[in-house]
């Protein structure tokens, strides 16, 4: 498994998630030599990407998954012809992701995270700091959700 990010400073922790190999998306070289080696791209990553880069790594016929309903800034409007939106149709990517599990998936979810020891990352933060919590999200500072507790 190969974790990408936009910044090295995530490296270490991709790798203590499993990661074998670790691709900074703002490394241009990186990039190019990543060119149609992957045929999945997981993207957990809401916003901020670049789009034009990132399909460059998806194999013809790969699949882009969003596993959430979040507000992507995936540029796939009418345009001058050239970028992203042509890149994902000419290397014949399709995109697919799920809005919400159904009560049977998060039950088999929670049972399998439970069975195998595998609990959430998050940042516990009082109430009385929802806007500090709030711009750490927005500048992707937090690790990985921040939860609110009063």
């Amino acid at each position: 498994m190969t974790a990408l990010s936009s910044t090295s400073a995530k490296e270490e922790e991709a790798r203590q998630f499993g990661a074998d190999h670790f691709l900074l998306s703002t490394d241009p070289a990186a990039m190019r030599q990543a060119e149609f080696g992957f045929d999945l791209l997981l993207c957990t990553a809401p916003a901020g990407n670049d789009w034009a880069n990132l399909v460059l790594v998806l194999t013809k016929n790969g699949r882009l998954v969003l596993p959430a309903f979040s507000p992507i800034d995936l540029p796939l409007g009418a345009g001058s012809g050239s970028g992203p939106a042509v890149d994902f149709v000419a290397h014949q990517v399709s995109i697919t992701g799920s809005f919400l599990g159904s009560r049977t998936d998060t039950r088999e979810m929670l049972a399998f995270a439970q069975m195998h020891g595998i609990a959430p990352r998050v940042e516990l933060m009082p109430m009385s700091q929802v806007n500090e919590a709030m711009l750490r999200v927005r500048e992707n500072r937090a690790r990985y959700r921040v939860v609110l507790v009063s």
